[in-house]
């Protein structure tokens, strides 16, 4: 008779915590070896904050389907899908609380998902096939929704955008649309009537100054107010995410409405003129708790390092020039940086890389990828001590042996990630 292995022999409360830390390509190598451990893989408690990706309903099982109810899969995204995969898809897992369509939308597509009565976060990727009515109708019938994103949407129309202050539940909004302009009197009218609204995501490549502070702005008009007054006059709104803001800016009534933000994302956004204020300036001027900052595909990060603020906690740059210098002069503003994201960004080399544990030594997480890294630079980041998790994904030159020697350094306890995916971006953009 064979001995048991050893890890049998464990109790199993340590096994599934042991099996929290691996990939899910790691998991699935594992429930491959045995039944034991196929059911500790399923268990739920390994999957409580995964999205399952759905590329083909058609060619799924009933198998397929009855390991995520077991596993109590609550969100998934949907690659491609008719009418008859939607309801098999509503049918095997009724309990979804997050759906994201990364699909062209049909007119059928949303009504397909109307049994899914605990539906709570809804990602529209690509709306472009259907009207704004024909989106809005559907969507506003999920009236439990506390997330909603709409992207690639042709248009969108003072009425249809209207119907969305009808979801008082919502707490994180994108609307991301071709032309790039939003009526700015119903923006404002649903942005008042939303009273648990915390996120918000918009395009707005075609609104000047005026325009964009106008819909952050309740305008004292008391016959309208009396007639349907606003549900709050003051917004809470925490994180905030413009997409081709150009080089416009905010008016002081705007920002006095903006005063709670604490993240500000900026998107594509470009300063054309030196020596003056765009929005990016002002808000890091006048905005008093901002703890991030995300910036994508700038000119240059150079500009504003001077005005951020000490309170900063997480910084993401992606796709922008960021120098020696630039870096070396925000460890000296901002050095209790916990997150730090440069991926695809340019202009800094290793030796101010080599230098992070003494210019950023509160570190948490470290992002990478696409960047220059060498294997003396990379064995430095073992001296950040609170360092968890290390983004070098798509990092040429480095070899697997250098990476070895750095997780013995720091005896496995940061989270070494190598995907060979060219972006990966916290939130939708389109």
């Amino acid at each position: 008779m064979k001995p048991i292995p050893h890890c049998l022999l464990l109790p199993q409360e340590i096994l599934t915590e042991v099996f929290k830390y691996l990939s899910p390509t790691d998991k699935a190598n594992v429930r491959a070896t045995c039944r034991y451990f196929k059911d500790l893989v399923d268990h739920p408690s390994l999957w409580q904050n995964s999205t399952v990706v759905l590329r083909n309903i058609s060619v799924l099982n009933l198998k397929f389907w009855e390991m995520l109810r077991k596993r109590r899969i609550c969100s998934v995204e949907v690659k491609k899908a008719g009418v008859k995969q939607w309801k098999k898809l509503t049918q095997s897992m009724p309990n979804l609380v997050a759906v994201t369509i990364d699909a062209n939308l049909k007119e059928d597509t949303l009504q397909g998902l109307r049994s899914l009565v605990h539906l709570q976060k809804l990602h529209l990727k690509c709306c472009s096939g259907l009207i704004d009515t024909e989106i809005v109708k559907d969507v506003v019938s999920f009236r439990q929704l506390s997330h909603l994103t709409l992207c690639k949407v042709t248009s969108i129309r003072s009425p249809a955008l209207i119907c969305i202050a009808q979801l008082k539940n919502l707490e994180a909004l994108t609307l991301h649309t071709k032309e790039g302009l939003l009526p700015e009197e119903a923006l404002q009218y649903v942005l008042f009537r939303l009273p648990k609204l915390k996120e918000l995501s918009l395009t707005v490549s075609k609104m000047n100054k005026a325009r964009l502070s106008s819909c952050f702005t309740l305008l004292d008009c008391r016959e309208n107010l009396q007639k349907e007054p606003a549900c709050v006059t003051k917004l809470h709104l925490e994180r905030l995410d413009l997409i081709d803001c150009g080089n416009t800016s905010l008016s002081e009534e705007a920002l006095d409405q903006l005063s709670t933000l604490h993240c500000v994302g900026l998107w594509n956004h470009k300063k054309f003129l030196l020596g003056t204020e765009d929005i990016l300036e002002v808000m890091l001027k006048k905005l008093p708790n901002l703890t991030e900052l995300d910036l994508a595909w700038a000119t240059s990060f150079e500009p504003y390092v001077n005005y951020i603020p000490s309170s900063l906690e997480a910084l993401s740059v992606i796709g922008t020039k960021v120098s020696n210098s630039t870096l070396s002069w925000l460890a000296d503003c901002a050095g209790k940086i916990n997150h730090l994201n440069l991926k695809l960004s340019h202009g800094f080399d290793e030796k101010i890389l080599k230098r992070f544990p003494d210019k950023f030594p509160s570190l948490k997480t470290l992002g990478l990828s696409n960047t220059t890294l060498n294997e003396e630079a990379l064995l430095c980041f073992a001296k950040l001590r609170l360092l968890q998790r290390l983004d070098i994904s798509n990092v040429q030159h480095l070899s697997q042996e250098a990476i070895h020697k750095f997780r013995v350094l720091t005896d496995n306890r940061v989270q070494v990630i190598q995907e060979d995916s060219l972006l990966s971006f916290k939130y939708c953009y389109c």
